[in-house]
């Protein structure tokens, strides 16, 4: 039987989407709930919630072993950004004017 790998990579990343759309219209209200802590959101639902990230990863993957779930901090904003500095990046980027 051969397995198709870029499927199973494609669906995951479907499925981790779905959880982040989820998560984002939660955020309000996981905001108000769990503000600072980290949430696992699986199948559009909030699983298990703790202040540490550590534990909550052991305990949801022991509960949810291989299952493609969400572990995010509740912050203030529900996305962050991120700034990378890279020769790689800045070889193809205009120089910057600041």
């Amino acid at each position: 039987m051969e397995i198709d790998l870029k499927f199973l990579r494609d669906e995951t990343r479907r499925m981790i989407q779905r959880e982040s759309r989820a998560f984002r219209s939660m955020h309000a209200e996981l905001l108000s709930r769990y503000p600072g802590q980290y949430v696992a959101v699986y199948q559009g639902q909030v699983v298990d919630h703790d202040a540490d990230q550590l534990a909550l990863f052991l305990r949801v993957d022991e509960g949810y072993p291989h299952a493609p779930l969400l572990i995010k901090q509740i912050l203030p904003e529900p996305k962050e950004v991120y700034t990378f500095r890279s020769p790689r990046f800045e070889s193809v980027l205009p120089p910057r004017s600041d």
